[in-house]
């Protein structure tokens, strides 16, 4: 399990990132780009930051059960394969360049 739990307004947090394309489910904050590489419930979880019990029921969540928190690993693995990979990325700017030709 990774915990991101920053204030800081981090457009894309690549620390989140990583730890999904590991396998590692996230704990990360509301605040920035987190919320949008981490699917709540799915692939971890989206907190505010700055409520520690919430962060604390979350971390004891996965921690009380490891089928979820290694389900929400595959999870993340899977969407970072299949949304965030440098290929595809690439891939629709270039389509989207030639559509506009």
């Amino acid at each position: 399990m990774v915990w991101v739990p920053s204030t800081y307004f981090d457009a894309f947090p690549r620390s989140a990132l990583e730890a999904s394309a590991a396998g590692k489910p996230v704990i990360a904050t509301k605040f920035g780009g987190a919320k949008e590489l981490i699917l709540n419930g799915v692939t971890g979880y989206v907190v505010n930051p700055c409520h520690a019990e919430e962060i604390a029921d979350k971390t004891l969540d996965l921690l009380q059960h490891p089928e979820k928190a290694v389900a929400f690993g595959r999870a993340g693995q899977e969407r970072t394969r299949t949304h965030f990979n440098l290929d595809e990325v690439v891939g629709r700017y270039i389509e989207r360049y030639r559509a506009r030709q």
